[in-house]
């Protein structure tokens, strides 16, 4: 089963502000891929999904700001917000009364506090030391320490929240089986 081990990122934390700089590089790359999405869908009645809108915008500077791969998670996470808004209206249209009201679009993030999800797949984890139980990511280095075997470790979040971040390592581990102590009588 999956679970995760946080880590509390300060501003006094030394990665910081280098995490602060591509969190708002993910919210920018939402920001944009989200506005040819909702341009297309508005105008045009058509969806463009995930593979469409990487063909847009693959050679942007706000795609290029990031890593491929972090890039690309940024656009998984923009369509699965449209594939919910989607869903949303789809139930709106069948039962209007469990709305308090239409769903509404996926939104912007605010210009200059808005900060966006980062999600590194362990092809952006540096091996070398993950095996010294230490998560450095593409672009960003070392980070935080972790608990966890090398092996186990599957993808690194970066959470943004209003004054620090949130780092999730992401791990499989045993499912352990509870043991019941209640005999037959």
């Amino acid at each position: 089963m999956k679970r995760v081990e946080q880590h509390v990122i300060e501003e006094t934390h030394a990665q910081f502000r280098a995490l602060d700089e591509m969190a708002l590089a993910s919210k920018n790359l939402w920001h944009l891929a989200n506005y040819h999405v909702r341009q297309v869908f508005i105008f045009e009645q058509i969806y463009l999904n995930n593979t469409a809108i990487f063909q847009r915008i693959k050679r942007t500077q706000a795609y290029e700001a990031l890593p491929a791969k972090v890039a690309n998670q940024v656009l998984v996470q923009l369509d699965k917000a449209w594939t919910a808004f989607f869903k949303a209206m789809e139930s709106y249209r069948e039962h209007p009364e469990r709305f308090g009201g239409r769903p509404g679009l996926p939104k912007y993030l605010h210009q200059t506090r808005g900060r966006n999800l980062l999600v590194f797949e362990l092809g952006c984890i540096w091996k070398a030391d993950l095996r010294l139980r230490e998560i450095a990511v593409s672009q960003l280095g070392r980070i935080v320490e972790t608990k966890q075997q090398p092996h186990a470790v599957h993808q690194v979040r970066i959470v943004p929240k209003v004054d620090h971040y949130v780092v999730e390592v992401v791990y499989e581990a045993e499912e352990k089986r509870a043991v019941s102590f209640l005999g037959s009588q």
